[in-house]
């Protein structure tokens, strides 16, 4: 009875074994351990091949070997930031990324995987699995992002649920107003935060037919904040906070959004909102092309909540290079309060001085009392 117990035993160590050695025959040979081959085009005759491993997703290799593509969701599928251009047949859209695409770029992606026609087709990177050599195109300006060390040194509140950051850069920064950057998230912001809140979230992505994906620990969350200045020395940008229920807001008790699932077209994340003078962080950019054009031309922005830092950046720009081209400047908010009375004396001031600069504050919650014409 021992003998046959021990026989048993040992059998089963050798087959655990046998299974564990066959798991990584097989994934040496066709899973992450497969050698393969990434070549990387851009502008300019820019030509490099990389050596990678296959299994992974291409954002990952990508970032891994240095090329910060914008990945704002942390390579969920939800931001539709990380596209990519591939020059090699990588399979069609996955379900999650196939909003992000509109029916031309479908059409086109149809067009290269079912006739051969064109020179390539856009996908997420964050999306496409590596099991083959493949060839991508990234532009010129992505090839230029890099990474950054920064150091917070001053916190200014607007209103009640946003505030102006500002950051030191330890080395040269160099950005087109416009342009944004992508902050790194501390994981344990994130972790704590689905840690205390994950059931609400959960609940509510249950009301609405959200899918609940939880924080996966050990990702490198970024987060995307555009730069509301000119200014090269000191970056600044604006944080706001959302409730992932419009129903329930934060200083009602709300849940805040803080990623990686982010239930609003935005990501509000806590640990950008706790961001303490003197906290040192990192960041990778500058990404974007919303900037001006060079030539003179009439302009018209319209800009609300955190949306409104890029359109700081321009307006700086505008009348910093002395244009006078007729401008129109419609910001959106729900009440008087909600516009950060510390950029409000600017825009009156530019209003003024220049005839053909107008400032338009439209009001969706307005209460009796707020009369946009008072700010004249």
């Amino acid at each position: 009875m021992l003998t046959s117990l021990i026989v048993g035993i040992g059998i089963i160590i050798i087959l655990m074994l046998t299974m564990a050695g066959l798991s990584e025959i097989t994934y040496q040979f066709f899973g992450r351990g497969k050698k393969l081959k990434l070549g990387v085009h851009s502008d300019e005759d820019y030509k490099k091949e990389l050596d990678i491993e296959g299994g992974g997703k291409l954002l990952t290799e990508l970032q891994n070997k240095g090329y910060h593509i914008s990945a704002g969701c942390g390579g969920n599928a939800t931001c539709g930031q990380c596209k990519v251009k591939l020059l090699t047949n990588m399979g069609s859209y996955s379900p999650t990324e196939t909003p992000h695409f509109d029916s031309r770029a479908r059409e086109e992606t149809r067009r290269f995987l079912e006739e051969g026609k064109g020179d390539g087709y856009t996908r997420l990177s964050c999306q496409v699995s590596i099991d083959k050599d493949l060839d991508i195109y990234l532009p010129k300006s992505t090839l230029q992002v890099k990474k950054y060390t920064a150091r917070v040194v001053k916190k200014i509140p607007l209103t009640y649920d946003k505030y102006e950051i500002r950051l030191l850069p330890f080395q040269d920064f160099d950005f087109i107003p416009g342009q944004y950057i992508q902050i790194r998230l501390p994981d344990d912001y994130a972790e704590e935060h689905y840690k205390k809140y994950s059931e609400q979230i959960r609940c509510f992505c249950n009301e609405t037919g959200k899918e609940f994906i939880p924080y996966t620990p050990g990702i490198d969350l970024y987060r995307a904040y555009s730069i509301a200045s000119i200014r090269k020395d000191i970056l600044k940008f604006i944080s706001r906070t959302a409730s992932i229920d419009p129903r329930v807001q934060i200083e009602n008790g709300g849940v805040p959004c803080v990623g990686p699932q982010c239930i609003k077209e935005y990501i509000q994340d806590e640990s950008i909102w706790n961001l303490w003078v003197g906290d040192r962080i990192r960041f990778t950019g500058p990404y974007g092309h919303f900037c001006l054009k060079e030539k003179k031309h009439k302009a018209v922005f319209v800009a609300g909540g955190a949306g409104l830092a890029p359109v700081l950046a321009l307006l700086e720009q505008w009348f910093s290079e002395g244009r006078r081209d007729e401008i129109l400047f419609f910001l959106g908010e729900r009440r008087f309060q909600d516009i950060p009375l510390r950029y409000i004396s600017k825009w009156l001031k530019w209003q003024k001085e220049y005839p053909n600069f107008k400032f338009i504050p439209i009001l969706s919650g307005a209460f009796r009392g707020d009369n946009p014409v008072d700010l004249d």
